[in-house]
């Protein structure tokens, strides 16, 4: 993207958008299980059917969905672990876990895709390997260069959207998740069709310039194209 191009974006986005909103009620899990749950459940489907995925498993096994604030973490104490994750979706197998606790049978692809209930146990099983429990502990991914090979070989999970999402949600504010709702804002505000790590780097630059960390902006955009408002009379959408 050249200087020009940019220009246009941060001119739409200051236009458009609406810069002050605050992150969602998702950037406060009280678990990091709950953040696997989302991160796993949101790719290629909506966000409302997620929402109703992670309702069902709190009131199933009476989980506290949120902390008071998203930017402090809760005590450990109070937190339910990977591992306890781990422990029921084996108690029942995935399929059940998937059927019957989550109500959900969503794949990770429609064509040779795996139950999201799999992935997800996959993930914490790769969480587990690393000593990533709860939420004070994703931090020292950064520190372990075999996770995210590990987690990118989990079927399904190979582009990485997810683990960014994760990572987002478990409190990273300098990560986006460039799935098709931020390569859809771009193209319909320029008229440009980015690839992921392209539009992740758009993204960051024009954080920088509207004052505003990745993880916010992200939110920002994904609201407005989940909403579907029309910008303005000359770019209705």
């Amino acid at each position: 993207m050249n200087a020009h191009e940019l220009d246009s974006l941060e001119a739409f986005s200051r236009r458009n958008l609406d810069l002050l909103l605050k992150l969602s009620d998702s950037y406060s899990y009280n678990s990091l299980t709950l953040c696997v749950l989302d991160s796993i459940y949101s790719i290629g489907i909506r966000y409302a059917t997620v929402l109703k995925v992670i309702e069902s498993y709190c009131q199933y096994y009476k989980v506290t969905k949120h902390r008071e604030t998203i930017g402090r973490f809760p005590e450990i104490i109070s937190q339910e672990s990977i591992d306890m994750l781990i422990d029921k979706i084996k108690a029942i197998g995935h399929e059940r876990f998937a059927y019957e606790i989550l109500k959900n049978r969503n794949r990770t692809s429609a064509k040779n895709g795996i139950l999201k209930s799999e992935a997800v146990l996959n993930v914490c099983e790769v969480l587990s390997k690393h000593h990533i429990q709860y939420l004070q502990d994703v931090e020292s991914i950064n520190n372990i260069p075999e996770f995210e090979h590990d987690f990118k070989a989990i079927q399904g999970q190979g582009s990485g959207i997810s683990l960014s999402y994760l990572l987002m949600l478990s409190g990273d504010d300098e990560l986006i998740k460039p799935d098709r709702m931020i390569l859809r804002y771009i193209n319909h505000a320029i008229h440009l069709q980015p690839n992921t790590q392209e539009a992740t780097q758009i993204i960051i630059e024009l954080a920088k310039r509207v004052n505003l960390t990745p993880r916010t902006l992200d939110h920002i955009i994904w609201q407005w194209m989940q909403n579907n408002r029309p910008l303005d009379a000359n770019t209705g959408f």
